[in-house]
């Protein structure tokens, strides 16, 4: 796992909003992305080694409007299939959005991306 790899990511983008891990603290502006550490993965084989280590994130963006939401989602997903200095490989695996609540203020998409570290150490 490693948090400013994925920070250095996703602020590499441009995607012109700020971000943050889990949460957006609740004096800031929207929209904005925030990322969380879901899953880590490694097969062992007989010998004891790990093979084929990956880490899931969720990275979920927050916005004022559906619109909003749409424009950054679209940037978001081209992440698939790209490659960074950390990371030889990101693959987006899930997209999804979070239902609108009546009362709701905010509207959130996710995008569940899987990373295969370029130096696991």
């Amino acid at each position: 796992m490693n948090r400013d790899a994925i920070v250095d990511l996703l602020n590499s983008k441009g995607y012109g909003v700020k971000v943050f891990n889990d949460f957006v603290p609740e004096d800031e502006d929207l929209p904005a992305i925030t990322y969380s550490h879901i899953n880590y993965k490694g097969d062992r084989v007989l010998s004891g080694s790990i093979t084929g280590e990956s880490d899931t994130w969720r990275i979920s963006i927050i916005c004022k409007t559906i619109p909003e939401c749409d424009i950054l989602l679209k940037q978001v997903r081209l992440l698939d299939n790209t490659s960074s200095n950390y990371f030889q490989k990101v693959l987006v695996i899930n997209i999804n959005d979070e239902p609108a609540q009546p009362k709701s203020k905010v509207k959130r998409s996710f995008v569940d991306i899987k990373t295969f570290d370029t130096n696991r150490g």
